[in-house]
This record gives C-alpha cells, sequence and structure tokens, in this order.
C-alpha cells in the first residue's frame, strides 16, 4: 500500500503570523477520519489548537476532548478525529475546522488536514491552484 493514494492531504490554512485564527473548514463525509496538524512556534499555556463543528445554529463550536496546547516552541500539534460526527443536535453538517489559540502573534506553520480510508481511491492530491502542497508519488526509484 502506499500513502500519498490512500489519504487525502489539503493544507486548510497558510502559515500564520496572528493572534487567533481558524482554519478553512474541510468537508468529512466521505472519510472515517482526518489528522489534523498545526506547527506553533512558541510554547505558553494559552497556545492550542482545538477542532471545530457547527452547531444547530450554525455557530462553530469546539468539539470535546480535541484542544491541545503547545509545550515546547516549534512543536507540531495533532488531532486525529476518527469517525467524525455527522451532525451536532439538529444540525447535518459534516465540516471540521481547525481553531488556533494564541497568547500574542507567533509565526505558526501551515495547517494540514489528512483525510483517511475515504470511500474512493484512488486520492488526487495534486490539486490545481493549489500553491502551499506539492508531492509526487514514485514506485523503486533508482539512484540519483
Amino acid at each position: 500500500m502506499n500513502l500519498s493514494k490512500n489519504v487525502k492531504i489539503r493544507v486548510l490554512k497558510e502559515a500564520q503570523t496572528a493572534d487567533d485564527y481558524n482554519s478553512d473548514a474541510i468537508d468529512v463525509a466521505d472519510f472515517d477520519g482526518v489528522l489534523f496538524m498545526n506547527v506553533i512556534e512558541a510554547a505558553a499555556d494559552i497556545n492550542n489548537i482545538k477542532i471545530e463543528q457547527k452547531d444547530d445554529q450554525g455557530a462553530w463550536q469546539e468539539l470535546e476532548d480535541t484542544t491541545v496546547t503547545a509545550d515546547a516552541n516549534n512543536q507540531i500539534l495533532w488531532v486525529d478525529v476518527y469517525r467524525p460526527r455527522a451532525e451536532i443536535g439538529d444540525n447535518e453538517e459534516s465540516e471540521l475546522r481547525v481553531a488556533v489559540d494564541m497568547d500574542g502573534s507567533g509565526d505558526n506553520g501551515p495547517i494540514i488536514a489528512i483525510l483517511y480510508n475515504g470511500r474512493v481511491k484512488p486520492e488526487d492530491n495534486v490539486v490545481a491552484g493549489t500553491e502551499g502542497l506539492k508531492g509526487e508519488f514514485v514506485i523503486s526509484p533508482a539512484k540519483a
């Protein structure tokens, strides 16, 4: 098995120098799970990421147990949401996003989502107009 054909990789937010900010939302309806990652430059009690989903009034709400706080500088924070709920209350939205809380601004890396166990394969990770994501799949490459 090769990973790049079995997961969907997306950049949800380019690198930021900001206080608090949110990623773009990503639809997780056709996947068993999604792994979110973000590099936080400075450790602090409030510097964290958390995962949010819309409630039945359309407001973004934090999902339980999804907050991860940076306790080292330049730390990669990640949250793996397996089998995300299709709804909160009466809302049937299947989109999630990352909310970043910062104690002052910092130079943080991009927010990456890796969706896995999709219903349709192979996944296409070469997306036109996406500057923050580029890669290549190779099989048994020879030495350069």
